[in-house]
């Protein structure tokens, strides 16, 4: 459980910074197209924090099946407990 608080706490920090704020105001927007560029190791931190914050079906598209099985595992790490986020949203990977 520590971890998960741990990991709670950043994400709470991106979603402090100005940076995260300019994404959250431009995915408000009614035909939001924010194109966002990350570290692929940071992908599964951003789409939490915009999830968190949104609370919107948020879709990832990754180059491989690897990648999306990859940060399925990652985004329940950082959402709670596996297959589902922390409000018991599934978490869909096709």
């Amino acid at each position: 459980m520590r971890a998960l608080a741990f990991l709670a706490s950043l994400t709470d920090r991106l979603i402090d910074t100005p940076e995260f704020d300019t994404i959250r105001v431009a995915l408000n927007q009614t035909r939001a197209n924010v194109p966002t560029v990350c570290p692929e190791p940071a992908n599964p931190l951003l789409t939490a924090a915009v999830w968190r914050t949104l609370r919107v079906p948020t879709l990832v598209i990754t180059p491989n099946p690897d990648s999306a099985q990859r940060i399925v595992d990652q985004l329940s790490t950082w959402l709670g407990t596996p297959g589902v986020d922390e409000d018991g949203s599934p978490i869909h990977h096709f």
